[in-house]
């Protein structure tokens, strides 16, 4: 079930991450238009603020979705170990001292 829930939250992660790369190179080039004159009136400071805010939010939600995943995993209450064996000396007293077989 971690896996189904792990993918795509890295997926969306891993496409914010290439959001943020793509955007911060579209602003380099947009600021050379902007600064060669040749970017329409508007244009730059529009598409600097999309980019930036629309990667930002996709890398926010991947880091978000993987915590919730985390936390889902911890509430489901397993065990962290099993114990298969107690010993006391040298003899298995683990009948003994289980007390989940006896509801």
């Amino acid at each position: 079930m971690w896996l189904l829930l792990q993918h795509p939250l890295q997926f969306v992660t891993v496409v914010g991450g290439a959001c943020f790369g793509c955007s911060l190179i579209l602003i380099i080039y947009s600021l050379v238009q902007f600064f060669a004159g040749r970017a329409v009136e508007g244009y730059t400071t529009t598409l600097i603020v999309l980019l930036l805010i629309g990667s930002a939010i996709m890398l926010s939600l991947g880091i978000i979705g993987y915590y919730i995943a985390k936390i889902y995993e911890e509430v489901k209450r397993r065990p962290r170990y099993i114990i298969s064996q107690i010993l006391r000396g040298k003899e298995d007293v683990y009948q003994e001292v289980n007390h989940d077989r006896s509801h």
